[in-house]
Order: structure tokens, then sequence, then C-alpha cells
């Protein structure tokens, strides 16, 4: 028996997530950083494990959400901290989606969302971003009405279009969404 028999077929279907080399001078576009940490940063960082400062696992960075609560006046325990966009958004699905939940995406959108849905066994609605790659909220309402999706995922600023959807129209879709 074949280990690919336990993996669902949807799963398999899926291609790797891959990002097209560009030539550029410095190369940002999943989070490297092309520059070494400072000396000092890296001793620092060394010192706190062995003296125990840091856990080595299950690492709630509680100092760092009272910060960032602090910062941006909201409450820390409403605040994630997380290894990157990838780690977040993974978390955030598997919280809520058990499978079978539908997620509406607007096309073109970071191909994480759709690649998570589908590892999780979820329907992915898709309503394609309008000719000059803005938002249509028009036909995302429209989709909210047909599907009624679990989740709407609206990345703004987009990637990879940049665009960004106003507070009026986030209202309009999050009015439309409520159940």
């Amino acid at each position: 028996m074949s280990i690919y028999n336990a993996i669902k077929d949807s799963v398999l279907a899926l291609r790797p997530y891959t990002l097209a080399p560009h030539r550029a001078s410095v190369k940002l576009n999943q989070n490297e950083n092309p520059w070494d940490a400072p000396a000092e940063i890296k001793q620092e960082t060394l010192n706190a494990w062995r003296l125990r400062l840091v856990p080595l696992s299950g690492f709630m960075p509680q100092r760092l959400h009272g910060r960032l609560a602090e910062f941006s006046g909201w409450r820390p325990d409403g605040i994630i901290a997380g290894n990157g966009s990838n780690e977040l958004i993974s978390g955030a699905f598997d919280g809520d989606h058990g499978g079978g939940e539908a997620a509406l995406i607007t096309e073109p959108t970071f191909a994480l969302y759709r690649q998570i849905m589908t590892v999780l066994g979820g329907e992915v609605v898709e309503c394609s971003a309008r000719s000059d790659l803005q938002f249509d909220v028009a036909a995302l309402l429209g989709e909210i009405e047909k599907k009624q999706p679990d989740v709407t995922i609206i990345c703004s600023p987009n990637n990879p279009t940049g665009c960004v959807i106003s507070d009026e129209e986030l209202v309009v879709l999050l009015k439309a969404t409520r159940v």
C-alpha cells in the first residue's frame, strides 16, 4: 500500500507553492533577509537561550503582545504574532475549518489561501478582480448572496496586485456577511 493512498486527491492535485525568480539586486518577496544579523543580536539571542529566558518550544510572546497592544490601542489577548503570514493564515483556517466549508477569494490573490482551504477539504469560491485589478465589490456581494461562504478573504493590500479596499467597501462586505 502506498502512502499516497492516505492523502486526499485534492491535496495530491495541488502544485507546490513557488515564486518565479525575478532579477533584482535584493530579493525580499519570500521574507528573506539578505543581510546577516548583527553579532550583538546573535550573542544576545544565544545568551537568552542558554539562560532559558526564551523557551525553545511553546513560545508565547506575551511581552510582544503587550507592547503591540499598547502601540495599537488594542487588548493583548486580541493580538496574534507568528512566524510569517503562512503560519498565521494556516492557524486561522485550522481553528475554524474542519472541512467542507467555503472560502470566497478574489483572484488573483495570495496562492496560500486556496492551498490551505483545499488541504482542509474546503471549497474555494472565486471572484475575479475587475479588469483594472481592483476589488469588484458588486461581484463579491453577488457571490456572498449566492454561495453564502463561511469566510470571505479580503487581502488588502492584495498580494500580488497591491489593490486596497476602501473602508466603506469593507463595511459593505462585512454587513453582507453577517448572519
